[in-house]
């Protein structure tokens, strides 16, 4: 299978790797995303896909809801980071554009299974205003220090796990 580039999912030197089979979904949900969407989508990608040292193929998702976003199948490596415990490693996420609120950039649900999800749990939910960047997860919320679209999922990782 080959990888092909998707016009507009390029940060910095680093792209995603999406099969040509789902090129043309995955433009739809990134037009889906809009700018500011897919900056922090392709984010979360290219921090899990670096602390990780692996390589993520990106598929169209849909998840129970009927929402449709991008799929991190097996990302598992991503979350482990020095000094910390994974609590949790989901064995596959989705990023959904808006789902829960219209204030709400990007939404992200964990999956049961990495091969066909069952169920999809919505765990974290982002938006940016003029304050920076918010992480909604559980019954709080969070104002986090963060500057650049790969910067904020640390902030998961670091919710999802202990120090070692």
């Amino acid at each position: 299978m080959t990888q092909t580039r998707i016009v507009g999912m390029r940060v910095d030197d680093w792209e995603p790797h999406v099969e040509d089979e789902d090129l043309e979904a995955m433009a739809r949900i990134v037009r889906n995303l809009g700018e500011q969407g897919a900056a922090y989508a392709l984010g979360m990608v290219q921090y899990l896909e670096q602390a990780g040292d692996i390589k993520i193929n990106l598929r169209p998702a849909v998840t129970h809801e009927k929402l449709e976003g991008l799929w991190l199948a097996e990302p598992g490596e991503g979350w482990y980071s020095p000094g910390l415990e994974p609590l949790e490693v989901p064995p596959c996420a989705v990023l959904v554009a808006k789902s829960s609120s219209p204030k709400y950039l990007l939404d992200i649900f964990y999956g049961d299974d990495p091969d066909a999800p069952r169920r999809w749990n919505r765990r974290y939910s982002i938006w940016v205003d003029q304050a920076g960047v918010h992480l909604r997860f559980g019954g709080g919320e969070t104002l986090l220090p963060v500057t650049t679209p790969t910067d904020w999922f640390r902030y998961v990782i670091w919710r999802d796990s202990r120090p070692a």
